[in-house]
């Protein structure tokens, strides 16, 4: 019986393989219906989808014929085990009254052996009882050989049409199977990319329209950099402004001011400051002389 359990367990894990794979086949349909672009994608998914449909057809008919073969048989051996049990037990009981009968015949020749009527009826009486009970005994050997024999008989032809439904669908599914593979490799990934490119909605850019346009995207990219920078920092032909960045210059607190660096790149002339920050005549006429000299 636990074996009949762990069979029914079986097929009903089979029929919810077999839904789950019939959901995969009708989703991959309507998939393919809607791909309009990739012609061999949609053709090998169309066929692809179709072998898996009939690997659960085949699904469907081994749970089919496992309940029928299998199953079945399995839920009527119990019936078939009380009746076995049924006649058992009537053997064992008409035995167990023949020994009854006997056990009383030896009572009574040891209490009234003068009753000679009692003690010939009890006689006759065990006599049949015990020809009962060997007759009793003989249906139970015989139905305990009867019933090993139908278990072994029953074992063998179970099992064997349990391996051979399983053999005949797994030879089948092998071979829609290797079909489907065969399906797959039709698709052909070169010419369904070619043609989402020329069906696609957008245009595809040429090579020399393609660099063009980065050319003309870099453009308007550093054109509106410039405008930022000039935007921030002034025109990059203004001067900078009159305002010059102060320093702190040492604990006497004075600041010394920077020349602005021009747009041609020269160095200004240093000038040499007086206590308070001016600028001392001493270091142009200086200047001056040497220049004169």
């Amino acid at each position: 019986m636990q074996w009949s359990k762990i069979n029914f367990q079986l097929s009903e894990k089979e029929a919810r393989l077999r839904d789950c794979n019939d959901e995969i086949v009708q989703t991959m349909v309507e998939y393919a219906d809607r791909e309009k672009i990739n012609t061999t994608l949609r053709n090998s998914l169309q066929g692809y989808a179709g072998y898996l449909s009939a690997v659960e057809d085949y699904r469907n008919t081994l749970i089919t014929r496992i309940e029928s073969l299998v199953l079945e048989p399995l839920a009527k051996y119990g019936e078939v085990m009380k009746l076995k049990k049924q006649a058992v037990q009537k053997a064992i009981n008409a035995r167990d009254k023949g020994v009854q009968r006997q056990r009383k015949l030896q009572q009574t020749r040891t209490r009234d052996p003068n009753n000679r009527d009692a003690i010939v009826t009890m006689q006759v009486q065990s006599e049949y009882a015990q020809t009962e009970s060997s007759r009793a005994d003989r249906v139970v050997q015989d139905e305990i050989d009867k019933f090993e024999e139908l278990k072994l008989n029953d074992m063998k032809k179970l099992l064997t049409d349990f391996t051979l439904v399983h053999l005949a669908f797994h030879a089948r599914a092998l071979e829609m199977y290797t079909n489907a593979h065969q399906n797959l490799l039709n698709i052909d990934v070169a010419h369904d990319l070619e043609e989402f490119r020329t069906t696609a909605p957008f245009r595809r850019l040429q090579p020399s329209q393609r660099s063009v346009s980065d050319n003309a995207l870099n453009k308007r990219t550093d054109n509106r950099l410039v405008d930022r920078r000039e935007g921030e920092f002034g025109s990059r032909h203004s001067l900078p402004a009159d305002n010059t960045y102060m320093t702190r210059t040492g604990s006497g607190g004075h600041r010394k001011q920077h020349s602005p660096i021009h747009e041609h790149g020269k160095r200004p002339t240093t000038a040499s400051t007086g206590p308070k920050g001016k600028i001392s005549h001493d270091s142009y006429s200086s200047d001056s002389d040497s220049t004169q000299e």
